[in-house]
């Protein structure tokens, strides 16, 4: 089906229509409000705004009619909805996570969605949900990871003089590693008396060594951390 958008200016009309159509106005705020939960919980994934890209009703095709008064629209009631699974594939595969659970969300749908008999498509609700919960749990995991990278390299910057460390990729985000330990060196190697160096593993380039070093006051140690 193809969406279709009925306006009026009868505020008496669309009391009636709220009145005799409790379903429709439940199940429309439900949608609305969904699409405020999945532009809040996208907002470190998607590179634009739910609301501009997709509408009020986002993947979803809908009659509806609503309430205008200049350029103010409100009121809005959904008579018929149907899940525009196109769209929602659209949205996801824009998403900057890995392609692996990008695949899996849209396999979960595939799975578990069913084309609903009635004239408001519930099914919708539950994918809606479904993917902003699992944005919220890769959010929560990013975090949680950014924290334990955090204190590592807290770690490694209070590592004794002449002591080394070999860092894999996996253990922390080494371009912050090498960001973090330039920003050290600059604002507190001087007064600490430790100079903080990264370099490449020989014959590993996924890997860095850490070493703690004596600060030394010359033009060549200077460019080492400048």
């Amino acid at each position: 089906m193809k969406s279709k958008s009925l306006a009026t200016k009868s505020q008496d009309l669309m009391s009636m229509i709220h009145a005799i159509c409790p379903d429709g106005v439940g199940y429309t705020n439900d949608v609305i409000n969904l699409c405020a939960d999945l532009s809040d919980a996208s907002m470190h994934f998607y590179n634009g705004v739910v609301f501009f890209d997709y509408g009020i009703f986002p993947f979803l095709n809908v009659e509806e009619i609503h309430l205008k008064i200049g350029k103010l629209d409100s009121k809005h009631v959904i008579i018929r909805s149907e899940f525009d699974k196109e769209s929602f594939v659209e949205f996801v595969n824009a998403l900057s996570i890995k392609s692996k659970i990008k695949k899996g969300v849209i396999e979960d749908v595939n799975q578990s969605y069913g084309k609903s008999e009635h004239l408001l498509d519930k099914g919708y609700l539950l994918v809606m949900r479904h993917l902003i919960e699992c944005l919220k749990a890769l959010q929560r995991r990013r975090e949680e990871k950014m924290k334990n990278e955090q204190v590592y390299i807290d770690i490694l910057l209070s590592m004794p003089l002449g002591l080394s460390h070999v860092v894999t990729a996996g253990e922390v985000d080494q371009r912050g590693l090498r960001k973090t330990a330039r920003e050290y060196n600059r604002k507190s190697g001087k007064a600490s008396g430790r100079f903080i160096k990264v370099r490449c593993y020989p014959d590993v380039p996924s890997a860095v060594i850490v070493t703690c070093e004596q600060f030394v006051t010359t033009p060549y140690k200077k460019r080492l951390y400048e």
